[in-house]
């Protein structure tokens, strides 16, 4: 008998209707403050995790040796005060590639240990073959479980499985064949057929039947490898943004290289020279003459007279550890210090040669000021570090903001729209604002009264509605927008006149 009796009862609607409720996503800003530095050599495979990301110093030293170019480049990055987070250091390879293949989490050691008969099926360079007979009772860690399948792939004793390689990595399986180039290339692991002994290809064993494969290449040059690490990035989630070299690249042509696949994105190169030539008023063939000559923003040279700095990795630290959220944030790279950055002894001569040429130089000023100068990327036109980051963020910042305005799919092309597109523009211009990027600029005005006249910080003009045509309203194109922003001019210098 019931506890509640009430006669009839009326069936839930769920039945016939289900309904579930999910917050609306929201498009959100790309990250533009991770730096990479891109070295000759290193511990990574070729692959997608030809780049890795830290957060401090010491964790890079899991992974790079005392000495190593790896660990240098972290050392300047993650010294700096007021730094970004995040940072990276890739690979970038010369010579040619083996394939591989990466398999799923292994099973207990107990569990390998009672395989007395395993065997799998593996394709190294296409050409495929059976693996038998393997016993793991002997083995005492996973290094020897590695080793014991070595030893079965490379007796095959052709192609590829000669010199294969066979490790543990976080309890995952590699198997690297023994050859390099196009060709080479590692398969996921199969039955033996007819079956034989303990098949230990499945997820209950090698969890080799799915796998992340990477086919083996040979590496085209400084482009295709910064192509390759940029693609990593993505894999990974991660956009780079700002960009620095090995310091063997320093002073040779692959700069150059470097210079022209940078300024096509939007991207901050920085590239350092160690060539005394640099502070020669003679010299055209230094590496910040030619830079200079490609006019382009998006690089800035830097001068150092030690190779075993980074003072590249220093400067993008700061600057794009700034957050354009909090008040008066943004700033000059002028004056900032270095840490752990040694000043370069300079005369004025030498200072003049270098400033000509574009060049920046961490320096001892005065009594006891260490100042970074100029922070500047480009002399024809003139554009400063700090204003290339700026607007770069600032973009990406109102990209957001109208994307997320049209997602509502309620921007109606008529008046109400057009504020809203206003309004939605003008929110990003007024965080400009208060964040210190763009400020009112004052400009001579002869005919005023005042003699000049205040131009406000930004101005937002639409396209008027009346003027839209047929055809734009056909492909549903908003009214275009034009914003006039006035980038405040951070003061490098002070010039005072005593008359007594």
């Amino acid at each position: 008998m019931a506890i509640i009796e009430c006669g009839a009862k009326n069936l839930p609607r769920d039945l016939d209707v289900a309904v579930s409720v999910t917050r609306r996503t929201f498009e959100t800003e790309t990250d533009l403050s991770i730096a990479v530095c891109v070295l000759q050599d290193g511990p990574f495979r070729h692959g997608a995790e030809r780049i890795a990301y830290y957060t401090d110093a010491t964790s890079v030293n899991d992974d790079w040796a005392v000495g190593s170019e790896g660990r240098k480049a972290a050392r300047d990055f993650a010294s700096q005060p007021g730094r970004a987070k995040t940072f990276a250091l890739a690979q970038a390879f010369t010579t040619a590639q083996p394939g591989y293949a990466k398999y799923g989490a292994l099973p207990t050691l107990a569990t390998m240990q009672a395989v007395t008969d395993g065997s799998f099926t593996i394709a190294i360079d296409g050409v495929s073959n059976n693996i038998t007979g393997l016993d793991f009772s002997g083995d005492t860690d996973f290094d020897d479980v590695a080793a014991t399948i070595q030893t079965a792939v490379r007796a095959i004793a052709s192609g590829g499985f000669t010199n294969a390689t066979v490790v543990v990595e976080s309890s995952r399986l590699i198997v690297t064949s023994g050859t390099t180039g196009a060709a080479s290339s590692v398969s996921v692991l199969g039955s033996v057929d007819p079956s034989t002994g303990t098949d230990i290809s499945g997820e209950s064993f090698l969890n080799g039947t799915t796998a992340t494969r990477t086919a083996g290449y040979t590496p085209s040059g400084l482009e295709g490898e910064l192509d390759l690490i940029e693609e990593a990035a993505r894999c990974s989630g991660k956009f780079i943004y700002g960009w620095d070299l090995d310091e063997r690249y320093r002073d040779t042509a692959d700069q150059v290289t470097f210079a022209n696949w940078v300024r096509a994105r939007t991207a901050i190169g920085t590239i350092i020279s160690n060539n005394a030539l640099a502070t020669d008023a003679g010299s055209t063939s230094d590496v910040g003459v030619t830079v200079q000559a490609l006019g382009s923003s998006r690089l800035h040279v830097g001068y150092h007279d030690q190779e075993a700095y980074y003072p590249g990795m220093a400067v993008l630290a700061q600057m794009l550890g700034i957050n354009y959220n909090e008040e008066k944030a943004v700033r000059t790279a002028k004056f900032l210090e270095l840490e752990g950055i040694p000043t370069v002894p300079l005369s004025v001569t030498q200072w003049n040669t270098l400033k000509s040429k574009g060049y920046n130089v961490n320096t001892a000023t005065g009594n006891a000021s260490r100042v970074y100068r100029e922070g500047i990327n480009s002399n024809t036109p003139i554009w400063y570090l700090d204003q290339r980051i700026t607007l770069d963020n600032y973009a990406e910042k109102l990209s957001v903001e109208l994307f997320n305005l049209l997602k509502t799919g309620k921007l109606g092309i008529n008046a109400e729209g057009q504020t809203q597109e206003q309004d939605a523009i003008d929110t990003v211009n007024e965080l400009y604002v208060f964040n210190g990027a763009f400020s009112a600029r004052r400009q001579a005005a002869p005919n005023t009264r005042e003699g000049y006249v205040e131009v406000p910080p930004y101005q937002t003009t639409l396209a008027p509605l009346e003027l839209h045509t047929t055809s734009e309203r056909a492909e549903r194109n908003m009214t275009p927008a034009v914003v006039n922003v006035n980038l405040t001019d951070f003061a490098h210098t002070i010039s005072v006149s005593v008359r007594a």
